[in-house]
């Protein structure tokens, strides 16, 4: 009994970790992303129901609504939508 408790804890460890892992470079990406368009982050939400502008939401995609400033001091609206099964995939919609 005790084993299985302490697999059960080990497996949740593991889980979390790669589960911030996995946010944090998300999160990167698009300061990266902002950053090529000279545009500033104002804040990054992360939906828990809304799927923004993709017609599809699979259980492996993690969506993001970011907010960001642009050179011209516009505000704007970019989802990003992170996963794949076969790989890294990476999209984007832009509210301009």
């Amino acid at each position: 009994m005790k084993s299985r408790i302490a697999a059960i804890v080990v497996l949740s460890v593991v889980a979390l970790v790669i589960f911030l892992f996995a946010s944090a470079g998300h999160k990167s990406h698009i300061q990266s992303w902002a950053e090529k368009q000279d545009a500033r982050v104002i804040s990054i939400e992360k939906p828990l129901i809304r799927k923004g502008p993709f017609w599809i939401r699979e259980d492996h995609h993690t969506i993001y609504k970011v907010k960001i400033n642009d050179r011209l001091e516009h505000d704007r609206e970019v989802w990003f939508r992170f996963g794949s099964l076969f790989g890294p995939d990476i999209e984007y919609h832009d509210s301009k």
